[in-house]
């Protein structure tokens, strides 16, 4: 789940992101775990890409 998020980050290597994606979403099918683990990964990666976050990401002191 690191390696698409940082891909999809990054948008960089586009069809290594469909395989890793497509791999993932295999092995939601193995147990309900994994699917629910690979699902809020998936949930995560497409909040971090929100505006609300990315304000409150910029806002925060470092």
């Amino acid at each position: 789940m690191e390696i698409f998020e940082i891909l999809d980050t990054t948008d960089q290597q586009p069809e290594l992101k469909t395989r890793i994606g497509n791999f993932l979403n295999q092995r939601k099918t193995k147990t309900k775990d994994l699917s629910t683990l690979i699902s809020w990964g998936f949930r995560l990666v497409e909040y971090h890409k929100k505006p609300e976050y990315q304000a409150t990401l910029h806002a925060s002191p470092k």
